[in-house]
């Protein structure tokens, strides 16, 4: 397992190096059931950064499309999904999906990816990426895995780095 840690550590600065910076105006919509153990992740993750980055937050439960307005209104040019999507990798593990492969992107419990992304840039004007863990168990009133449950806290404190508390942006 430790010989994998390298390799996990470049994924990430990778993916931190695709997302976009403070001055694209990003937002962050944390989607997800916390009724189907991993699929909670999303939403544990937005409920994290809440207040304590300077890019605004929504919780949107397992409605995105109903957040476009929110979006928009805070003036955001791109949306973070973060999300479980089924991508067929080790449980836990952790992707960024571009709007060129939200094709093929199935988020497990919610719209098709691509049609949300397809909505919110042709309605809303926003760009949209995912960033998705790989779920181990999507049980009714399940736990959330042990490795997902670590994925929402790397991602947590990777956006927590890459967008700054509010008061250290002043």
């Amino acid at each position: 397992m430790t010989d994998m840690m390298p390799d996990a550590t470049r994924n990430l600065r990778d993916i931190a190096a695709r997302l976009p910076c403070l001055e694209d105006r990003p937002a962050i919509a944390g989607v997800g059931n916390e009724l189907r153990a991993d699929d909670a992740f999303g939403v544990m993750i937005a409920r994290s950064l809440a207040g304590r980055v300077a890019v605004p937050v929504f919780d949107t439960g397992t409605v995105p499309e109903n957040y476009l307005g929110k979006v928009v209104q805070a003036g955001a040019k791109h949306l973070i999904v973060v999300d479980v999507v089924d991508f067929r990798g080790d449980g836990g593990e952790i992707r960024l999906f571009g709007p060129e492969e939200l094709e093929v992107c199935h988020i497990t419990t919610h719209l098709p990816a691509y049609e949300l992304a397809q909505f919110f840039l042709n309605v809303g004007g926003v760009q949209m990426l995912i960033l998705a863990a790989q779920p181990v168990t999507l049980q009714l009133a399940g736990d959330m895995s042990p490795a997902v449950r670590k994925a929402a806290d790397t991602v947590t404190g990777m956006l927590e780095d890459l967008y700054g508390k509010p008061e250290e942006q002043g």
